[in-house]
């Protein structure tokens, strides 16, 4: 890996980052070629739901750290 990259499954301890993190995949996909639809009055109930990730026992959540700042996510 590259000096002070990190890889590591999700703790409860990374909600906060999680929820920060939830607006990348939306504010990409509203752009072209895709012209997602984003309404600005789902944007709270989608933050939580990224942050309830650490508290879902289905899923399986990888959270890439770049010298201890959180840059991606990938779940399943």
């Amino acid at each position: 890996l590259p000096p002070g990259l990190e890889i590591r499954r999700i703790r409860p301890s990374d909600r906060a980052a999680l929820e920060r993190l939830s607006t990348v995949t939306w504010q990409h996909q509203v752009q072209a070629p895709c012209w997602g639809i984003h309404l600005p009055e789902r944007q709270a109930q989608h933050r939580k739901d990224y942050g309830d990730l650490v508290d879902d026992d289905e899923a399986t959540v990888w959270l890439a750290l770049l010298d201890g700042e959180p840059v991606g996510l990938q779940g399943y």
